[in-house]
């Protein structure tokens, strides 16, 4: 069966939040992941267009949208805690940039599983700006 746009951002939203929660926990991420049938098949048979939504989706909803994240940005937005709220989101900011850039890293999994490849091309330059973002940080 052929995957839409919503099952893909369902399943590898899912998937890459398990695999990043194993690595948190010092075990595995791709031995947790290997015994999701659904992610067997979503990687054999995901078209570039469905990949390519997913991917852009955990960047936007999975990694930029962290509760921890939207704590730090109301804290940002109130005038009372100006000298702090820069501090909390700079220290969010960090932690997102391993999420994305680190050694266990969306990117790092993206390259593992072989799927930066299958990526339309203009998700792929979507993803390296966003890295850059991150890495001017």
């Amino acid at each position: 069966r052929k995957f839409t746009q919503s099952d893909a951002e369902t399943i590898f939203g899912r998937v890459f939040r398990n695999f990043y929660q194993a690595i948190a926990q010092g075990r595995d991420g791709f031995a947790e992941v290997a015994h999701d049938d659904e992610w067997s098949r979503f990687q054999h048979y995901i078209d570039p267009e469905a990949l390519g939504s997913a991917v852009l989706y955990v960047c936007r909803l999975e990694l930029d949208k962290e509760a921890s994240q939207r704590w730090a940005e109301k804290w940002a937005a109130q005038e009372n805690y100006f000298e702090f709220a820069p501090k909390l989101v700079h220290r969010h900011l960090i932690a997102k940039k391993s999420r994305v850039l680190g050694k266990d890293g969306l990117i790092s999994f993206l390259q593992k599983v072989g799927m930066i490849e299958r990526m339309p091309l203009e998700v792929r330059v979507q993803l390296r700006g966003y890295a850059e973002r991150l890495e001017a940080c």
